[in-house]
């Protein structure tokens, strides 16, 4: 594995198209060769089997399959919640903030960097 390219790579510093194929890389041939040494020298010889021609990569690729390991691709997406619904605009609107605009002389507010510092909590007597 390239240290230079894998620390680009973590900082973002590659071209898109660069970072896709060097995941890819990762993924397909680097893990699977890893995984493959792995069992061949330390896994095997603890447990006293001998791999006469060794793990492929094949195989080493379906396990890490099996195991969760996978290239897949996400893409951004635009996700609407409804928040601008005109039921949900009535709603806050005519119910929620009013009832909040209530209970503001309840609410304990703090200073912005310092939360030990309270200010704002206007309780009437017996409250």
């Amino acid at each position: 594995m390239n240290p230079k390219k894998l620390s680009d790579f973590t900082k973002n510093k590659l071209i898109p198209n660069e970072q896709k194929k060097y995941l890819i890389d990762i993924v397909d041939q680097q893990m699977p060769r890893g995984l493959k040494q792995y069992m061949e020298m330390e896994l095997l010889p603890r447990v006293q089997m001998k791999v006469s021609k060794g793990i492929s990569l094949r195989t080493a690729r379906r396990w890490l399959h099996k195991e969760g390991f996978q290239y897949t691709s996400h893409k951004k997406a635009l996700y609407y919640d409804g928040h601008e619904r005109e039921d949900v605009v009535s709603y806050w609107q005519n119910d929620f903030l009013p009832k909040m605009k209530e209970y503001k002389s309840r609410l304990v507010r703090y200073v912005v960097g310092d939360c030990e510092k309270e200010i704002g909590l206007n309780l009437a007597p017996g409250v």
